[in-house]
């Protein structure tokens, strides 16, 4: 009997190997239904159209980022970068001088190069106000911002690798400000016109491609002393004026999803009505959701995943505006999806692990969990300012659908 016992598990866990093996091959992270799977096995399969929607929208955090922007869209307006570059004067001693000095920002790639070069941008340039810091600075805080601030214009260069950069030759009155050791200079970026094109550049944050100051010095008692000190910015951050939700975004048709807007996307299978046995073996569970074109961004570069909450305390109503997010993401082997991305106009996310946990049991850390949710997660964008919208069931059925392929043991 121990040794019939013994056989019969080891072919289960063989069976569970080949399944788990086949799942996990895949030449990307898209999600897809292997077809050895569904010809090797009898299965059944089970779809459901019934979800909860829920789109809340939250402060969007700043700064820390890759990325700084400057100029306007239909939906991001007025972007103002500030940048700072700590403890300069360390490299000045008493008897030397700035004869000249430089900013360079470099671009990201595939920026359009036609617009950078026939639009002019300027950098200001203030006394650091005690208030400004790169991670709490935001779009409530700053009335300490005059308008009244020196400005030069920018000049676009490319460098020996082909790749552009924004140059800003600082003129005399900004030289005459660096040389004073008690000033402590925050620069400011903003583009002149109202243009409907948002531009990113790399931030201090980039680990190659950081804003620098160059200063060119001199001894006043002799030029063998000349030097060049080239200093890496320390902080910036980039503010906006964002949309809001309720305003422009009202359709509760719709779900949305945006970092620089703080929109989050939460959805629910409800499994109440689905046929599925508390013993199935889940095969495979895709959940697949609608994109609208008109709005949403170019998806080629989009990846997505879903990740798993506990939403015992939600109430599922559309169009909430919160001061923080309420909904942690739940930490476990089931708590993620693979990446995918939009094709044909569709997001499939493999929720495979989620399926088949809420049908085994539900425990974390010996607690029961309840009424789990997946939020929708934007893992890899161009911008924060790419805006993504889901369709929902609210206006068609075949807007929201999961997919679910089992076998019952």
């Amino acid at each position: 009997m121990v040794s019939l016992n013994k056989h019969l598990n080891n072919f289960y866990l063989n069976r569970f190997c080949i399944i788990f093996s086949l799942l996990i091959i895949s030449c990307d992270n898209k999600s897809f239904v292997s077809d050895e799977i569904l010809n090797s096995y009898e299965y059944s399969i089970v779809s459901s159209t019934d979800f909860n929607f829920s789109t809340y929208q939250i402060s969007p955090s700043i700064g820390d980022d890759e990325k700084i922007s400057v100029g306007n869209n239909s939906y991001f307006k007025n972007l103002t970068t500030f940048i700072e570059f700590n403890d300069y004067n360390e490299y000045i001693n008493f008897n030397m001088k700035i004869d000249s000095a430089v900013i360079k920002i470099k671009f990201l790639d595939n920026q359009n190069i036609d617009f950078l070069k026939s639009h002019e941008l300027s950098l200001g340039f203030i006394e650091k106000p005690n208030e400004y810091n790169e991670l709490t600075t935001n779009y409530d805080n700053i009335s300490w911002l005059n308008d009244e601030y020196l400005t030069i214009s920018s000049q676009v260069e490319s460098d020996s690798n082909g790749l552009y950069n924004l140059v800003f030759n600082l003129d005399s009155n900004f030289i005459e400000m660096l040389s004073d050791s008690t000033f402590n200079p925050l620069f400011i970026l903003e583009e002149l016109y109202d243009e409907n094109e948002i531009l990113n550049l790399h931030s201090s944050n980039s680990i190659t491609n950081k804003p620098f100051l160059s200063l060119f010095t001199s001894s006043e008692n002799d030029t063998l002393f000349d030097s060049i000190f080239v200093i890496n910015a320390s902080s910036d951050v980039t503010i906006f004026e964002y949309p809001k939700l309720n305003e422009q975004f009202l359709d509760s048709n719709l779900n949305y999803l945006s970092l620089g807007a703080g929109l989050n996307t939460i959805i629910k299978p409800l499994l109440k009505n689905v046929e599925l046995p508390n013993t199935a073996n889940i095969i495979k569970a895709n959940l697949n959701i609608k994109i609208d074109t008109l709005i949403t961004s170019d998806s080629l570069n989009l990846n997505f995943q879903a990740v798993t909450f506990e939403d015992s305390a939600i109430n599922w109503n559309w169009g909430e505006v919160l001061i923080k997010d309420p909904y942690p993401p739940i930490s476990n082997i089931f708590g993620q999806s693979l990446l995918s991305n939009i094709e044909n106009s569709i997001l499939s996310l493999d929720i495979t692990n989620y399926i088949q946990f809420i049908l085994s049991q539900r425990f974390l850390n010996e607690n029961e969990l309840a009424n789990i949710g997946l939020k929708i997660d934007l893992v890899n964008t161009n911008s924060i300012f790419d805006i993504i919208v889901f369709k929902n069931n609210l206006s068609s059925t075949n807007n929201v659908y999961v997919d679910i392929f089992y076998e019952n043991n």
